[in-house]
């Protein structure tokens, strides 16, 4: 099995994840391409040891990203997937992501 088979982004992580890397782009090409190569960094340490970081809130974990000001938030799922819930700034309030807790039709 693949390791992003085990990987599940909920619609609007993935809408967050792209709006970043476009304000990033937009004002410097090489600093878009760092955030969506440290964002491939971070999930793929979560996917590796998705229970090496603590429980956050509603029962998910999040990983800071090392050189870009987001956090990842995520559920470890019991089939042994990870729903990746949101990707927040840290600026923002840390709980609004709270209804996707599950994915749509969950």
């Amino acid at each position: 099995m693949n390791l992003t088979d085990k990987l599940r982004v909920h619609p609007e992580a993935a809408l967050e994840l792209r709006s970043a890397r476009r304000w990033y782009r937009e004002r410097n090409r090489k600093a878009g391409e760092a955030f969506g190569l440290e964002y491939k960094a971070t999930v793929g340490r979560i996917i590796q040891a998705p229970l090496r970081w603590p429980i956050y809130l509603q029962g998910t974990r999040r990983h800071l990203m090392h050189r870009f000001p987001y956090a990842i938030v995520y559920r470890a799922e019991s089939d042994g997937a990870v729903l990746i819930v949101a990707i927040a700034h840290q600026a923002k309030d840390q709980a609004y992501w709270r209804s996707r807790a599950t994915l749509p039709g969950e």
